[in-house]
């Protein structure tokens, strides 16, 4: 496992420290920029002088009413504190008389000599009652829009915090949702796609080791699988080197059975010998054939067409079959409905001989076998039913038979349901529509409607 550099922790507080001070930068310059900016506009348009005019005609009209004059400070005082005005000044030919800054609670003289050099461009002339005076009035008109800079300033400030901590976040969330992406191809049994590895944090790490315990479970598949081609091959190549020995044994024990020269205790003991020794041949031939079932690699059916093409031949050659195997067939409710069906050919004809070769083993020899089929929602059921042979020598059996049929069908799409008990056998076939259309059709569900 690779070193752990940077941890997240530090990373974090890193980014938190970096985007801090990115956002008192941008404070700065936003809140230098925008008093600027406003001190430049108040001072070079006519805003604060046009705001004063409503303050400046309420004074004179106080002035005309009571006649008071230009160096009447207490009067004056008393008219700024009940109208609220934050700061007053009066002069005449640029020399001070009265300056008075209200706050509200309390008020004062003012520097006006000081003052002059910069509100001279805001003067209203005035007529007190002892001549006119030059009077600059200001009650916050402009103070909302430094405030609104403000704002500004701190949103903008806030902004760029927020998007930057996103920025940084998102740089390690992106690299967390690839990880979990190429999990997802892990859970979906695809090992051949690495883990990506980026920097030297804790995430890192955790993907370092998903990606060796990846390779690991690779590797391990790799083995399991070479040892399962290994296996089938052995068993596949058991299973056919059986049956030529097999073969020669049972014609062998066949020419002998057959004998003039065996009788009494020879030749039943013959009989039996090739009667086990065709049992042998049988179940290689089945379990070769379980094994080619099993290991068949991605089946193509073929196109759809009606069950009645697609299963009835087969059929007819399990009827023959069976009534020259001494029973009787049973197919009054045989019916055909026109919908079509995908099926794989040589599966059908392997699971008809399948069936064929169990009813002759295993069934009550000179009894009736039961051929009819269903129609389902969605599916066709064709069932074969027979009674049970009682000999317990009969009844014993591997199953590897129904294991063959029951993998074709899956292999078909299909499945095959088995019911049976002492005295009954039903093996059920199902096969699914081909097209979704016929199951909604009425017409096709029930035989004989």
């Amino acid at each position: 496992m690779g070193k752990i550099r940077e941890s997240l922790t530090k990373k974090m507080i890193a980014l938190v420290i970096s985007g801090f001070v990115i956002a008192v930068a941008f404070f700065g310059i936003v809140y230098y920029v925008g008093n600027e900016y406003a001190d430049y506009y108040f001072y070079t348009s006519g805003f604060i002088y046009r705001a004063e005019e409503g303050d400046i005609g309420k004074l004179q009209k106080f002035i005309l009413a009571n006649e008071i004059g230009a160096d009447d400070k207490e009067s004056i005082m008393d008219w700024v504190e009940s109208q609220n005005i934050g700061y007053i000044t009066i002069s005449r030919e640029n020399q001070p008389i009265v300056g008075i800054s209200n706050t509200g609670s309390f008020s004062l003289l003012g520097n006006v000599e000081r003052d002059l050099n910069i509100t001279w461009p805001y003067f209203h002339q005035v007529e007190f009652a002892d001549g006119p005076a030059d009077v600059f009035i200001y009650n916050g008109y402009a103070e909302k829009y430094y405030v609104l800079v403000n704002i500004m300033a701190a949103f903008t400030a806030v902004l760029c915090y927020v998007l930057f901590l996103f920025w940084g976040i998102r740089k390690e969330v992106r690299y967390i949702v690839l990880i979990r992406g190429e999990i997802s191809k892990m859970q979906e049994s695809d090992y051949e796609y690495g883990i990506t590895v980026k920097g030297r944090d804790e995430v890192s790490a955790l993907a370092e080791q998903l990606n060796k315990m990846r390779e690991a479970i690779l590797t391990a598949r790799k083995k399991e699988h070479a040892m399962k081609v290994s296996q089938e091959s052995l068993l596949l190549g058991m299973a056919h080197d059986l049956r030529t020995p097999l073969t020669s044994q049972t014609a062998y024990l066949e020419i002998l059975r057959n004998s003039d020269r065996i009788w009494g205790d020879e030749r039943t003991y013959a009989e039996k010998a090739f009667a086990k020794a065709v049992e042998i041949k049988e179940l290689s031939e089945q379990l070769f054939e379980y094994f080619l079932t099993s290991t068949a690699e991605g089946i193509k059916l073929e196109e759809p067409c009606e069950a009645e093409y697609a299963i009835g031949e087969y059929l007819s050659e399990m009827v023959y079959l069976l009534e020259h195997a001494g029973f009787q067939a049973d197919i009054g409710d045989l019916c055909w409905k026109p919908f079509k069906v995908s099926l794989y050919s040589e599966y059908i004809g392997r699971i008809n001989n399948n069936l064929y070769s169990n009813i002759v083993k295993y069934a009550e020899p000179q009894t009736t076998v039961k051929i009819w089929i269903e129609y389902r929602d969605r599916e066709i059921s064709l069932h074969i039913s027979n009674a049970v042979n009682p000999d317990p020598a009969i009844t014993s059996k591997t199953g590897i038979g129904l294991k063959n049929v029951a993998e074709m069908m899956e292999q078909m799409g299909g499945r095959a349901e088995v019911q049976n008990d002492a005295k009954k056998y039903d093996i059920a076939l199902i096969f699914p529509f081909a097209s979704n259309d016929q199951a909604t059709d009425p017409t096709f569900l029930g035989c004989g409607l």
